[in-house]
């Protein structure tokens, strides 16, 4: 048991809430182009990451702020990280 847990992604995967935004798949599409940058959506927290280096935690996906975030990316779509980070609340 021990072996497979050692073997298995540190993440648990959670579904996601159902209330992100309307353009939830819009918004992944766009930082999907975008090198090197991971994000996950757990326990309602909006967390990125640019191995090795950065990571961090957004607002609650319930907030209106992440809101403002996700229109914020739709609007002006980053192209690479540092304009990723500009547009982070």
């Amino acid at each position: 048991m021990i072996a497979w847990l050692h073997k298995q992604p540190l993440r648990i995967r959670r579904p996601l809430p159902t209330s992100l935004h309307p353009k939830w798949d819009e918004f992944n599409s766009i930082l999907s182009q975008i090198e090197g940058l991971e994000w996950y959506v757990d326990r309602g927290y909006f967390e990125w990451f640019l191995r090795p280096r950065e990571s961090g935690l957004v607002t609650r996906c319930d907030d209106h702020s992440f809101k403002r975030f996700v229109d914020r990316v739709l609007v002006n779509p980053p192209r690479n990280f540092s304009e990723f980070e500009e547009l982070l609340p």
